[in-house]
């Protein structure tokens, strides 16, 4: 044996006499390897096939292992591969544009006091009923708005909410909050079971405190949670873990073409609107939370901006999922399209990319064929445009460049427009040439 591997459990000394069974045992049983040993070794980068470890096993003999054994064995022990598949399992987020990325309806366009029901963004519209008024912008971020723990940008925009004049005292039946309507096939996977909410949000309003809610598809079942942004104009991420399973006696369709449940973050709402209990779900339309503040009577120039929303099965708020563009436009466009390029406004002055298959086959109707990019959610509602002035319900003679007026679209369905229809004026055997949109609502 090598020198400084094994330290003797017991040495004999010179002409020692009456060696036993104990003194003989003594040499094994007290022995040890020494640390120098190990740390001696030449170090491995990698193990390769039939390497082996040395194994202590239960019965106190020593047996070697192959190194593929042994993970399998640590596999199947420890049960870590289950949790990384269920992790996987769970890598789920049900809200549409969570990062606010997407903005092909109104292209960074800034919203001075928008009207109830207009889309600030792709997904998200505004509701409300205030006499204080507020801009709505979509806004470049700058290097502090990353996913928390990583150095990975969450969005190169998010969405800026600027209270322009404000609002001391609400009425009850005042609310303003921005919602989405979640399809049903999107609620299926949070639907079994526990679920989470993270935000990653800020304010120029220091605790500043806010509601988001989810209600099922008629607005009978509210579930209201009470959120809070303790300083001023830090990225802050509320998590809020473990919601309660979905309340019975809701409807939450969980099938393609039906919205399986709303999402609203609330900035302001009067006594009608607040739920009488939080954190469960109850009977009612409610967005609001009791103790949260009333965002309108801020100081004019107040800034509430939302840069991520995450709405994940499980009872666990696991980090942020990233979505890169061209999933999330393509997403997008499941509600609403257009043949215009990504970045100018539907009603632009833009030849190319006009629809140009419409043949008049009257001098009130054209046949053609116009396309959505992909199946929508449901048969949406075609507006069309004139390429060479932008104006809506209108067309151009592809052949005289006449502009013409469209009274109505017909043939829609999920995937294309097939017939415009007009008073008069159409010129049988010309072609039609239109911009459009098409859109859900959602």
């Amino acid at each position: 044996m090598p020198a400084g591997d094994i330290t003797q459990g017991y040495i004999f000394v010179p002409a020692e006499k009456n060696i036993d069974a104990p003194k003989m045992n003594a040499i094994v049983g007290q022995a040890s390897i020494n640390p120098v040993f190990v740390s001696g070794q030449t170090q491995a980068s990698a193990t390769a096939a039939g390497d082996y470890f040395l194994l202590y096993k239960a019965n106190g003999t020593l047996a070697k292992i192959l190194y593929d054994d042994l993970a399998s064995s640590l596999a199947a022990a420890t049960g870590f591969q289950s949790q990384i598949w269920s992790t996987r399992l769970l890598s789920f987020n049900a809200i549409g544009n969570p990062n606010f990325e997407v903005d092909q309806k109104q292209c960074r366009t800034v919203l001075a006091n928008p009207a109830n029901g207009t889309f600030i963004c792709d997904r998200w519209s505004l509701n409300r009923v205030t006499t204080g008024t507020l801009t709505f912008s979509t806004i470049p971020t700058d290097s502090t708005a990353l996913i928390p723990g990583t150095s990975i940008i969450a969005s190169t925009y998010c969405l800026n909410v600027s209270l322009t004049a404000a609002q001391a005292t609400l009425a009850a039946g005042d609310y303003c909050f921005l919602t989405q309507l979640i399809e049903g096939p999107s609620l299926r996977e949070l639907i079994g079971g526990p679920h989470s909410l993270k935000i990653l949000c800020q304010s120029s309003v220091a605790g500043l405190r806010f509601a988001v809610s989810l209600r099922d598809n008629g607005n009978t079942r509210s579930l209201v949670k009470l959120c809070t942004i303790p300083s001023a104009n830090t990225w802050t991420l509320i998590e809020l873990p473990n919601l309660p399973v979905w309340g019975s006696g809701g409807s939450f369709p969980i099938t393609p073409g039906n919205p399986g449940y709303s999402i609203a973050i609330t900035l302001a709402a009067g006594t009608t609107f607040v739920a009488s209990a939080t954190d469960v779900w109850i009977a009612g339309n409610f967005i609001a939370a009791t103790g949260q503040a009333n965002f309108l009577a801020s100081p004019v120039g107040s800034t509430f901006r939302l840069l991520f929303v995450q709405h994940e099965p499980g009872p666990q708020c696991t980090q942020l999922m990233d979505l890169d563009f061209d999933t999330n436009l393509r997403r997008c466009q499941r509600y609403y399209f257009k043949t215009y390029n990504y970045s100018s406004p539907a009603g632009s002055v833009q030849g190319g990319g006009a629809n140009a298959t419409f043949l008049c086959i009257a001098a009130t109707a054209a046949e053609g064929y116009g396309p959505f990019n992909g199946f929508m959610a449901k048969g949406p509602t075609v507006t069309v445009y004139n390429p060479l002035t932008g104006g809506a319900n209108a067309c151009a003679d592809a052949w005289t460049g006449t502009a013409l007026a469209i009274s109505s679209v017909a043939n829609v369905n999920e995937s294309s427009v097939g017939r415009l229809n007009a008073a008069s004026g159409l010129t049988a055997g010309h072609n039609l040439k239109v911009h459009y949109t098409a859109d859900t609502g959602w």
